[in-house]
């Protein structure tokens, strides 16, 4: 099994309702870079993932991951949708930020991205949801995509399935250093 980690890459400013900090991407891998918001129904979108560069190969599982926080006394949340070639915009979780430090918090989204070209595509945008009568400033910094798969198994030769052996083209014993040639043999 192989894992990718892959980050947000880029982000498109369709919508920019909330306060970017530093340098965009702003939910790349780093701890300076982030967006924030303190009122409620701001969308700011859409962030990228970019391509893996994978197109062949099993998907075992995809799991969204986001670092969020918010202001002390606060029970704000954020809502994460997603889209890509092939899904609407669709909700992948409403979080609770943790109060006062950052945490990450996940969702299998397997389901929604079960294809590479849905991987290759996919994008994200956040959307600020108040929960009492005053919103409290939210945070959202590092997002990213967990993905398991299973590497297509190339067949050099033959037809899918076949077997082969591989022979010496004399018997004798060769001396460290020196080469010899190599034949494949198909078991039929």
């Amino acid at each position: 099994m192989t894992i990718i980690t892959q980050y947000v890459s880029n982000f498109d400013s369709t919508a920019t309702d909330w306060t970017e900090v530093n340098s965009a991407p702003y939910l790349n891998n780093t701890d300076t870079d982030y967006v924030t918001t303190a009122t409620k129904s701001q969308v700011e979108s859409f962030f990228e993932f970019g391509s893996t560069g994978i197109t062949t190969g099993t998907i075992n599982s995809v799991v969204f991951y986001i670092e969020t926080q918010q202001d002390t006394g606060g029970d704000d949340k954020i809502t994460v949708n997603i889209q890509a070639t092939g899904v609407t915009l669709t909700a992948v979780a409403t979080y609770v930020p943790n109060v006062g430090s950052y945490s990450f918090q996940s969702t299998d989204i397997s389901t929604i991205l079960d294809t590479w070209a849905k991987i290759n595509s996919a994008e994200i945008s956040l959307t600020s949801v108040r929960t009492g009568t005053a919103m409290t400033a939210v945070y959202a910094r590092r997002a990213y995509l967990y993905i398991t798969y299973t590497a297509a198994t190339p067949n050099p030769i033959g037809k899918k399935g076949s077997v082969f052996s591989l022979q010496s083209r004399n018997s004798k014993t060769r001396s460290r250093g020196q080469m010899g040639v190599v034949k494949l043999k198909r078991w039929v």
